[in-house]
């Protein structure tokens, strides 16, 4: 097989050992980052066929901060070692560090006493890039090495080498398996800019010219798109340029969290013909950052667990899969497939390769080929695959996530992956996806969530070993009722033409397992002349330290009535409130 330069190179051995075993092809090749005149320099990568890598950024604590303890952590913050057990002998081909690799400023002397004893133990597999924290020179009692030598990013360039391409700029890329992969610098100062005609934008231009991959990804820290408050519009001309040339997948951190959302064009706008992903992986173990926001086309958001990101890159498809730190639950999985890169033709098929199961999980065991028919078809067993999933719902806390289960049949029926969309008055809200050796999945709802009843539809199951390619398989169909556990009440009493109204606002908590004050909560107090006419927001008040608010209003004329809260106040925070007639 030729490979981009006009050479050979070896052909590879497959090792195959049954639908559910391990498939490897093994080969050694270059990896091409560039060209000559001061771009980064190749690095030598092995490629496995399907190659499996884990993402994750804002990962180790500086080893004085006070939660550090030995690098063990406490309970909600230094759990670098934790996440780190995750990618020792998991069968990885690369790590992709997202920024902020290590606390407090990128000192190389916390490099080697924090993220070197935890992530270090896979530094010959990782390729990282810089945050914004690797350029802090600033001292204080609670960091190390954040002094003048640590300027552009001193201590990282020196831990990890080339690694981390030429100091200076910071960007570099690679290709691994089909799929080529490009690392960027999201500190701007630090590369010489980051618009179209910097040396990064024009590099990042030209490399996508000269890589015509079916499937590319991209990685840099801060995000363009993010619910947690600090996404930067800077990020565009990345985006943009990424979005030409038709790649697939982003990944950043910077937000300590975890949110997928829908693949997207440069202005925000849901496309799912050539939109990329993008994936905010800020999980590495530093600690946890919360939500303030939601941003449209946000799919999935987590801010409690720390994490990787699993993905198996396939040849025209990637599968993801969030791993959580052993004692979490949380998680999050799917399939998309590659656009296909402007002038790419799809690689050669090959076998596909086995997903392996999550730690401490058996694989399920194997089902039938089954079917003759292609794409579409529904030959073979003619067997269905069915989600299993709680048909009532309450949301009794700020975030509830819905596990739903493959049935039993599905493996009868040689499933490989399925999916079920989520509708609520037929927009899509949420979904679960199903992959090879992964029989759960989760719906993810918040807050933001509105009662009522939501419809569970088919998006699609396939059994991908089938002869002549994937075949279709039956899915069944569900209803599933949200319910809410806040509750807002409202009085009134007239004097004259004033008005007091006056409520309380509770909601549920967990840890008390019962209804408690919501303190401090902005209360809209809502108002119209006649039963037809519409609600318009009158005055705003806030609930003190018991949930209780009151409020005084003049009202010449007899008005109905009502309040939400004001966070939310297009669902669940809306919901109708009795009505008074004062």
């Amino acid at each position: 097989m030729s490979n981009k330069n006009g050479g050979v190179e070896p052909r590879g051995r497959r090792i195959a050992l049954g639908r559910w075993g391990l498939a490897l092809v093994v080969a050694v090749g270059l990896v091409l980052a560039g060209t000559k005149g001061g771009t980064p320099a190749p690095r030598p990568v092995a490629t496995v066929a399907d190659p499996v890598v884990a993402a994750a950024g804002d990962i180790a604590c500086d080893p004085l901060n006070p939660n550090f303890n030995g690098g063990q952590g406490a309970a909600s913050s230094c759990h670098q070692q934790q996440v780190s057990d995750l990618l020792v002998n998991r069968g990885l081909t690369a790590v992709l560090d997202l920024g902020d690799n290590q606390y407090y400023c990128g000192g190389y002397a916390a490099f080697m006493a924090s993220y070197d004893k935890s992530w270090g133990r896979v530094k010959s597999i990782t390729h990282p890039s810089v945050g914004n924290h690797e350029y802090i020179t600033d001292p204080g009692s609670d960091r190390t090495g954040c002094d003048p030598s640590n300027t552009q990013a001193a201590g990282y360039y020196k831990y990890f080498g080339a690694a981390a391409g030429n100091p200076g700029q910071g960007y570099y890329s690679y290709d691994i398996g089909s799929w080529h992969a490009i690392v960027l610098n999201s500190s701007c100062g630090g590369a010489g800019g980051c618009g179209p005609t910097t040396p990064q934008g024009q590099w990042l231009r030209a490399d996508l010219a000269a890589h015509k991959n079916f499937c590319t990804l991209a990685y840099w820290h801060i995000p363009l798109y993010s619910s947690g408050g600090r996404a930067s519009a800077t990020y565009k001309t990345f985006w943009d340029a990424l979005y030409a040339a038709d790649a697939d997948l982003v990944l950043a951190g910077h937000d300590h969290l975890y949110e997928r959302f829908a693949p997207q064009d440069p202005n925000g706008n849901k496309d799912t013909t050539r939109g990329l992903r993008e994936f905010v992986v800020g999980t590495g173990g530093a600690n946890h950052t919360s939500f303030t926001s939601v941003w449209p086309n946000s799919e999935v958001r987590n801010s409690d667990t720390f994490g990787v990101l699993r993905l198996t890159l396939h040849a025209t498809s990637y599968d993801w899969q969030f791993v959580p730190e052993a004692g979490k639950t949380f998680t999050d999985s799917g399939t998309t497939a590659c656009h296909g890169g402007q002038g790419s033709t799809p690689p050669p098929p090959t076998t596909p390769s086995p997903k392996p199961p999550a730690p401490g999980t058996s694989p399920p065991p194997p089902g039938p080929t089954g079917g003759t028919g292609g794409t579409g078809g529904t030959g073979g067993t003619g067997q269905a695959c069915s989600l299993v999933v709680d048909r009532t719902i309450r949301v009794q806390s700020a975030r509830t996530s819905v596990i739903g289960s493959l049935g039993a049949n599905c493996a009868a029926a040689g499933t490989d992956r399925a999916r079920w969309d989520v509708r609520r008055q037929t927009s899509p809200v949420g979904s679960f996806s199903f992959t090879r050796g992964s029989p759960s999945s989760t719906w993810n709802l918040s807050d933001a969530t509105p009662r009522g009843s939501y419809e569970i539809v088919p998006a699609g199951a396939f059994d991908d070993d089938a002869v002549g390619g994937p075949r279709s398989i039956p899915q069944n169909t569900l209803t599933a009722s949200v319910r809410l556990g806040s509750w807002l009440t409202l009085g009134a009493r007239r004097s004259g033409r004033r008005v007091v109204l006056h409520g309380r606002a509770t909601r549920w908590s967990p840890s008390a397992g019962a209804p408690r004050p919501w303190r401090h909560q902005a209360v809209h107090i809502l108002a119209r002349s006649c039963p037809s006419c519409a609600l318009h927001v009158l005055a705003t008040s806030r609930t003190n330290h018991a949930g209780r608010f009151s409020l005084r209003v003049f009202s010449p004329k007899v008005r109905r009535w009502s309040a939400r809260t004001a966070s939310q106040p297009s669902t669940w925070g809306a919901r109708p409130v009795r009505e008074l007639d004062r």
